[in-house]
C-alpha cells in the first residue's frame, strides 16, 4: 500500500483498480471500524446530479456515445435505468439503508430535483423519468444546489439526525454552454454558487465533497478539474474512449453504488476510479 498527497489531503490507494479511501486531516486509517457499525441517527447524504442536455439524448450526438438508436445507447436512458437499480439495491441493503440519504437532481436549460433527499430505508423510493433538455447550464444547477443542500442539512438536524459530509456525484458529458453565439459560461459564472452554498452551510465539516464525472466525447478535462472539490478532497474522472459510453455509464453508476455502501460501512468516504476512466485528480490548474 502506498500513500500520496493530493491538494494537501492524504489518501491511500489499494488494489489494481485504484481504490481510494479519502481521509480528512482529523481522521486516520485506524479509526475505520473493522465491522459495520450502523447508527440509524447518522445520515450520509448523497446527491447524484445528472446532465440531461441534448448531447445526452439527441441522436445528432450519437457519434459521442457509440452510435446506434437512442433507445439502445443514449447516456440519458442508460443513466436513468441504472440509477433506478442503484436506488432499489441500496434501499434493500440492511447494512446501510438506515444511514444513507439519497437525492437525484437533473439539469440542462435549468435544474430540478427529481428525488428529494430521502432516507433509503423508506419504502417505495422512485426515481421519475428524466426530462430531455437542450443547453448545459452549470450556473443553474449550482444555484439550485446552493439553495437545496443547506436546507436539507437543516431539515436533517431538525429531525434529529447527525449529518456526515454530503457527497455530490456530478455526471456530465459536456462543458457549460448556453447555446448562444460567443456566450460560454465561465468558471466564475457557476462557481460563485459553490461559495454561496458553503456560506449558507457554515460548518466547514459539512462542505460537500464533489466528484466530477465526465462521460467523454464532449467533456473537458479542465472543466472537470474545476468542478471537483479540493477541500474537502474530491475526485475528477473522464472516460478514456468516447465509443464506449454505454459501458462507462454502467461502470460509473456501479461505482457510485459501491461508494455509497462502502462509505457508510467504513465510516470514511471511499471512491474507486471506474473501469474505463482516467483519474484527473493530479491535473494542474490552468
Amino acid at each position: 500500500m502506498s500513500g500520496r498527497t493530493c491538494n494537501g489531503h492524504h489518501h491511500e490507494e489499494t488494489g489494481q483498480k485504484g481504490l481510494i479511501t479519502l481521509i480528512t486531516p482529523r481522521e486516520s486509517i485506524g479509526s475505520i471500524p473493522a465491522a459495520p457499525v450502523v447508527n440509524s441517527w447518522e445520515a450520509w447524504p448523497f446527491y447524484i446530479v445528472c446532465d440531461v442536455s441534448s448531447s445526452m439524448h439527441d441522436n445528432n450526438f450519437a457519434e459521442y456515445w457509440g452510435g446506434g438508436s437512442e433507445t439502445e445507447t443514449s447516456p440519458w436512458k442508460l443513466m436513468h435505468q441504472t440509477l433506478s437499480e442503484v436506488v432499489s439495491k441500496i434501499s434493500e441493503d440492511d447494512d446501510v439503508r438506515q444511514q444513507v440519504h439519497l437525492s437525484v437532481v437533473e439539469f440542462a436549460d435549468g435544474a430540478k430535483t427529481t428525488l428529494r433527499l430521502t432516507c433509503a430505508d423508506r419504502d417505495g423510493i422512485f426515481v421519475p423519468n428524466f426530462s430531455k433538455g437542450g443547453i448545459t447550464d452549470f450556473a443553474a444547477v449550482w444555484e439550485h444546489l446552493a439553495e437545496m443542500i443547506p436546507k436539507d442539512q437543516k431539515e436533517l438536524a431538525s429531525n434529529g439526525f447527525k449529518s456526515r459530509r454530503p457527497t455530490i456525484f456530478f455526471i456530465t458529458d459536456g462543458k457549460p454552454d448556453l447555446g448562444e453565439e460567443n456566450r460560454k459560461q465561465t468558471t466564475n459564472d457557476w462557481k460563485q454558487y459553490v461559495y454561496v452554498m458553503r456560506r449558507a452551510i457554515g460548518d466547514e465539516r459539512l462542505y460537500p465533497r464533489i466528484i466530477a464525472i465526465g462521460l467523454g466525447g464532449m467533456s473537458n478535462e479542465n472543466v472537470l478539474w474545476e468542478l471537483h472539490s479540493k477541500n474537502p478532497h474530491g475526485a475528477a474522472v473522464i472516460a478514456n474512449h468516447i465509443n464506449k459510453v454505454s459501458i462507462v455509464v454502467q461502470a460509473v453508476i456501479e461505482q457510485i453504488e459501491n461508494s455509497i455502501r462502502d462509505s457508510a460501512l467504513r465510516g470514511d468516504f471511499a471512491w474507486e476510479v471506474p473501469e474505463g476512466m482516467k483519474n484527473l485528480c493530479n491535473l494542474a490548474a490552468h
